[in-house]
């Protein structure tokens, strides 16, 4: 599971800023950037909202993908020289210290950190089975446990409460997927059957439960990905929502609710209870609703990043926070105080979407609020 104004002589200030930041050999730095240093004014002085800092983070390799927060002073990330030498960084951003986490092999990938930011889901490549295990790796202690084995990488993702790590399972021969459901409290794994049609191009490639472990959303590929919504029964998933989809932002407000962009770009609201949907807002790219699920930041097509309240059905007091920036990633921090944004400068637009590389023009920035 994205604030109001700053007007041109901010986004004029913070390009100038941000690129004097690129240029020469690697470094490694934090750039702090009062609001009272951009000359604008916050849009509808409500006091919703309102920019304090924002730091911009620089990394030293070629290699950089954001995870996280691992907690409220300190995000995680895959650095690296090359794909070989990859290790998980946790960076304090108001100074840029570095420490080292783990060392990651070739073919080792980093599926998503918990809610909290203390463990991340880690898909470890098996030579002996030309597969790989799922591992819950502790951030902070250093420790790992399997979940799984014999698996293909799909993302793994965690319910908002932290309780089910969820991911995609085929069968030996490559079909039949299914959703597999890993109860941290229960510490078991629960294997549950998808419709014989979705198989193929139409395979789920994510999927997500519920708090209450009852239900999941699920990403189906194909030429126009879509999202489907769906409970448990016994085994099985019986699918009861289903929409074409833009992106991969979707999440649950509440076990009733969920929140998607819809083919039109619109940041939707739909409840299984009644059937009701909902438009929030507009040329919507991504989302991401705060851990409370009181607040939801957002960002649009135009390069705008938006904060506002959830409010029953809908949204209050959206404000603009950032302008420029083609945000892909939108992160609240634990305690909801803070927000790490990842994207690409409005400037380099026609290029192609943020990679895994840092130097592709891809901005992490961490904005603190009053």
């Amino acid at each position: 599971m994205r604030k109001r104004t700053f007007i041109g002589m901010l986004s004029c200030f913070l390009a100038c800023m941000l690129l004097a930041g690129c240029g020469g050999g690697p470094k490694s730095k934090t750039v702090v950037i009062p609001e009272s240093e951009f000359g604008g004014e916050a849009a509808g002085g409500t006091g919703h909202f309102d920019v304090s800092k924002i730091y911009k983070l620089d990394f030293a390799g070629p290699y950089r993908e954001l995870l996280g927060w691992n907690d409220n002073e300190r995000v995680a990330a895959v650095t690296g020289q090359t794909e070989a030498d990859r290790e998980i960084e946790r960076i304090d951003y108001r100074y840029n210290t570095r420490q080292l986490r783990a060392k990651l092999g070739a073919g080792d990938i980093v599926s998503g950190l918990s809610p909290d930011g203390s463990f991340a889901a880690l898909y470890r490549s098996d030579p002996g089975t030309r597969g790989w295990k799922l591992s819950l790796f502790n951030l902070n202690a250093l420790t790992e446990t399997v979940i799984g084995d014999n698996l293909n990488p799909y993302q793994a993702e965690w319910s908002n409460n932290g309780q089910y790590v969820s991911y995609v399972k085929y069968g030996p021969d490559g079909k039949e997927p299914s959703v597999a459901v890993f109860d941290r409290k229960l510490n078991r794994t629960e294997l549950y059957r998808l419709p014989p049609a979705w198989g193929g191009k139409d395979a789920p490639s994510s999927l997500k439960v519920s708090d209450d472990g009852k239900r999941a959303l699920l990403i189906l590929s194909g030429k126009q990905p879509r999202l489907a919504a769906g409970t448990f029964k016994g085994h099985d998933i019986a699918i009861g929502f289903e929409r074409p989809l833009t992106g991969n932002s979707f999440d649950f407000l509440n076990n009733d609710q969920i929140e998607y962009i819809g083919a039109d770009g619109s940041l939707t609201l739909y409840d299984s209870r009644n059937g009701n949907i909902a438009s929030l807002a507009q040329n919507v790219e991504s989302f991401q609703l705060s851990h409370d699920r009181k607040k939801i930041v957002y960002s649009t097509s135009q390069g705008d990043v938006h904060a506002a309240e959830v409010r029953g059905n809908g949204i209050a007091n959206d404000k603009l926070i950032f302008k420029g920036l083609l945000a892909v990633r939108l992160l609240w921090s634990p305690d909801d105080g803070r927000l790490l944004m990842d994207g690409r400068k409005m400037y380099t637009a026609t290029a192609p979407a943020p990679t895994r590389d840092a130097q592709d023009g891809s901005e992490p920035l961490v904005v603190t609020f009053e």
